[in-house]
């Protein structure tokens, strides 16, 4: 849970978002918030650029569904909402890619560990 919310373009809000759903789904609360830390100031923009490839090339060049018609003279911020749907198309593609390669080592691990 904590490694699908690293993933989606949630940065300034992942660790509410991690405890709060934690505990909402009563998975493990210190391993779900410390997952968002693959997301970090350092490895955010090469992660949410990896995103907005993967959903620029699964959408192709679909219209944006966070188009702005109101706000035509505002170029910088039209063009950041024209490609918000790529980042959100890939990061939870990404995200629910990364959440099940981890749920099924964390089943492999504890299995191996509760051998011993």
């Amino acid at each position: 849970m904590g490694l699908f919310i690293a993933f989606i373009p949630t940065i300034p809000a992942q660790m509410l978002l991690s405890a709060v759903c934690a505990i909402w789904l009563r998975v493990n609360l210190p391993i779900a918030i410390a997952a968002w830390w693959m997301t970090n100031p350092f490895t955010a923009v090469w992660i949410y650029f990896m995103e907005y490839r993967l959903g620029r090339a699964l959408l192709g060049n679909l219209p944006s569904v966070f188009a702005i018609n109101d706000l035509e003279n505002i170029g910088a911020i039209r063009r950041l909402f024209s490609h918000a749907n790529y980042v959100w198309t890939g990061g939870l593609i990404v995200g629910a890619v990364a959440a099940l390669i981890g749920y099924i080592v964390m089943q492999l691990a504890w299995q191996l560990l509760s051998r011993s």
